[in-house]
């Protein structure tokens, strides 16, 4: 990354937001306390792997977490509940919308 950023945000909520660095040409999803950083076609295959439940699994905790994802380390691994990934997906649907709807603007521009 570099020092400098244009960063936009493009969605928030109370536990995160998803924003665009033009700069970096990546998209910023927050949630709570993680940070995951994607490029375009990364963001698009983090969002189909949560619908489909690709690497998602069942993991009961007695802190109310039901599901596990792998991660690409080595034993570390992200719990979430399932409204949790319910609000994430809203929130990357939400940047879905808008870059349909950006992609329209400028082709009927061009």
């Amino acid at each position: 990354m570099e020092n400098s950023h244009d960063f936009k945000t493009l969605t928030a909520n109370t536990n995160g937001y998803i924003g665009y660095c033009p700069c970096c040409k990546k998209y910023n999803l927050a949630y709570k306390n993680s940070l995951f950083i994607f490029n375009e076609f990364e963001f698009g295959a983090f969002q189909d792997m949560l619908e489909k439940r690709i690497g998602v699994h069942d993991f009961y905790t007695s802190h109310g977490k039901e599901v596990m994802l792998r991660t690409p380390l080595m034993n570390y691994y992200i719990l979430l509940k399932e409204a949790e990934i319910e609000e994430m997906l809203n929130m990357m649907d939400n940047v879905a919308f808008l870059l349909q709807a950006h992609r329209r603007v400028n082709v009927n521009k061009n």
